[in-house]
C-alpha cells in the first residue's frame, strides 16, 4: 500500500465515523491532525474504534492479516506522544 493509498484509508475512516455520528465534527482534518496525544481529534473510545476499522480495512484491501502496534510507529514514543493521520500513514506504509 502506497503512502497516498494509506492517506485516503484514514481520511475514509474518519468520514465513515463521522458519518455514523462516532465521532465529533473535525474541521480541516488532514495529514498533520493528531489522532492520539495532546490536541487529538479523537478521544481515547474513537480512537479503539478508529483503529480497529483501519486494521479491517487493511486486511480487506490487502487480503493481510495486520495489527497496528503504536510502539513500532518510528515517530510516535516518548519525546514525541503525538500519532498524526501523516506518522499513521507512513507506519502503514511500511507494514504493507
Amino acid at each position: 500500500m502506497t503512502k497516498l493509498e494509506a492517506s485516503q484509508l484514514i481520511e475514509e475512516i474518519v468520514n465513515n465515523l463521522l458519518e455514523a455520528d462516532a465521532i465529533n465534527p473535525i474541521e480541516n482534518f488532514g495529514d498533520n491532525s493528531v489522532l492520539l496525544g495532546e490536541g487529538a481529534v479523537l478521544d481515547s473510545i474513537s480512537f479503539i474504534t478508529f483503529i480497529t476499522d483501519v486494521e479491517d480495512k487493511i486486511q480487506e484491501v490487502t487480503g493481510k492479516e495486520l495489527y497496528l502496534v503504536l510502539s513500532e510507529i518510528d515517530n510516535f514514543n516518548v519525546d514525541n506522544p503525538n500519532l498524526t493521520a501523516d506518522g499513521l500513514a507512513n507506519y502503514i506504509h511500511s507494514i504493507t
